[in-house]
């Protein structure tokens, strides 16, 4: 809040001036200015009142509660992560789940109800909508139209016999277009859909014969592609789809064959399959010592993350992080003071910090979450992220 009362000049700019939000947006994402956002269930007991309606006196007894708890670890180190208030807060009947991030705006469920928060200026939008499943039984995707300038958010139900749909939620004005069908399953059900050029995308296959292909869904036309795969991949070989540097890639081992490296591949111009090229080559000397038994899962589970200090690539596992130097040939745990225990982390996001404005006029306060909201009393944005940010332009223009 300091800075916007500098001056109005300065209230304007971070609040509303739309050509300086964007410029600092991108800036942050050309240098790959990434932190984590990773999440936790907690399951507390309280004591409660149940409320009788047709008796005298209403009962106390003890109930369960949960809780997300939301972690974000600053990409400079990453050996600190702060916890953040999130604004859905504790809740005795529905968990809350992570479903993304993306220019900053993260999007947050509880059974039918969507949270869009930027953490940095603390602004949240609430979206209703009837989504007839739990939460756990779809695979989700978050992402930006930009031809809409809309939010959306996408589920997709699975189905055994290759014959899905996919659900489209538009968060601007809580609307969701009719079901499609597809002829294709995706494999990670656990995992959310990666973000990339106007596209999610996962590993999916269209029967049991043919061999696990990368499947994008275009949110312009709404449409599904498939995304080819290097021809240097064997087509036996176990792939899990991530970002690097804003650009497609792929973490692939052939688990037919024996002491076979892990490969990374990045696509360099999105779309086109002669413009794949193989970053990195894990050798079995390197990943043998990690906390994982490559030897007996035939289901690969590692995924990049993104590049730490432009050399060292984050890889995370179903369990772990693990930092791995490519120069050197070396891995090691990623250690964060504030997370003692990485495998009870439910899911872990990149996110980067911005100040793109949700126009809800809602804010986070010292109350509790959305049950509490209150118009027009705001918090202000985080005064150090909104510092590195002035610090940043301000400084390309000296």
């Amino acid at each position: 809040m300091r800075f916007r009362c500098v001056c109005k000049a300065w209230y304007n700019l971070l609040s509303s001036d739309l050509s300086f939000i964007r410029m600092s947006l991108c800036r942050a994402m050309e240098r790959g200015d990434l932190n984590l956002l990773a999440c936790k269930f907690e399951t507390h007991l309280k004591e409660i009142e149940f409320i009788q309606l047709y008796a005298v006196a209403n009962e106390k007894g003890i109930g369960f509660f949960s809780e997300l708890d939301i972690y974000c670890v600053d990409s400079y180190s990453f050996d600190v992560a702060v916890k953040l208030k999130n604004p859905f807060g504790k809740s005795f009947f529905h968990e809350s789940h992570l479903l993304g991030s993306c220019n900053g705006i993260v999007c947050l469920i509880r059974k039918n109800v969507v949270c869009l928060w930027n953490p940095c200026t603390t602004e949240y939008k609430i979206v209703n909508f009837e989504i007839n499943s739990k939460v756990e039984d779809a695979i989700w995707g978050f992402g930006y139209d930009a031809s809409k300038d809309d939010y959306i958010l996408m589920r997709f139900v699975n189905s055994d016999d290759y014959d899905s749909k996919i659900f489209v939620y538009l968060l601007n004005d809580a609307t969701w277009m009719a079901a499609v069908n597809i002829p294709f399953k995706i494999l990670s059900d656990k995992e959310l859909g990666i973000f990339i050029n106007g596209s999610f995308h996962w590993v999916g296959k269209s029967d049991d014969e043919n061999p696990k292909m990368i499947l994008s869904f275009n949110l312009g036309d709404k449409s599904f592609r498939q995304i080819p795969v290097p021809d240097g991949v064997h087509s036996n070989a176990d792939i899990t789809v991530g970002e690097l540097k804003g650009q497609l890639c792929i973490l692939c081992k052939d688990y037919t064959k024996t002491n076979t490296d892990i490969e990374i591949w990045m696509m360099r111009i999105y779309g086109k399959k002669k413009s794949w090229s193989k970053m990195i080559a894990i050798e079995e000397s390197v990943y043998s010592s990690w906390p994982y038994d490559f030897a007996s899962k035939q289901k690969l589970h590692l995924r990049p993350l993104c590049y730490v200090n432009t050399e060292e690539i984050l890889l995370k596992d179903e369990k772990n992080l693990f930092l791995y130097d490519p120069t050197l040939k070396t891995a090691r745990n990623l250690e964060t003071h504030g997370i003692s225990d990485w495998s009870k982390i439910n899911r872990i996001v990149t996110h980067v910090s911005s100040l793109v404005p949700l126009k809800s006029g809602t804010y986070l306060r010292t109350s509790p979450g959305v049950e509490g909201e209150e118009k027009a009393r705001v918090r202000g944005p985080d005064s150090m992220i909104i510092g590195k940010i002035l610090a940043d332009v301000f400084e390309s223009h000296s």
